[in-house]
């Protein structure tokens, strides 16, 4: 059963941005320091990885259909690469009131947007 569905595009050019800065302050205010470890390598652009991440932490917070912060919500990848969900704190504590039993995340990145979907199933 379908308990949660959530939907979010996200531009790539702030977090291009947002690299550039050298307080680092708006990624740590978004992402673990284990997100931000996994953007760098690789053929995508870390600036589109990054975007994909807050696109699915945004799509993840409509399908909990609560606010939590957005480090309470990791996006890690499978040992094949598909992308997962880990919750945290509130953002755990909300999935179990609602019952949910699994979490299933799509990504797609395309230049200058991204956009992500969740499914929470119970």
């Amino acid at each position: 059963m379908i308990l949660g569905l959530g939907i979010d595009l996200a531009a790539t050019a702030p977090w291009r941005e947002a690299l550039d800065e050298p307080s680092g302050a708006a990624l740590e205010a978004c992402f673990t320091p284990g997100e931000l470890a996994s953007v760098h390598g690789g053929a995508v652009d870390p600036a589109e990885r990054l975007a994909a991440r807050f696109a699915a932490k945004e799509a993840c917070i409509k399908a909990l259909g609560s606010a939590v912060p957005l480090l309470d919500i990791e996006v890690d990848s499978e040992p094949g690469g598909r992308p997962m969900l880990t919750l945290h704190r509130a953002a755990l504590t909300r999935a179990r009131v609602l019952g949910v039993r699994r979490a299933s995340l799509s990504l797609t990145h395309e230049g200058a947007m991204t956009a992500a979907v969740v499914i929470l199933e119970g």
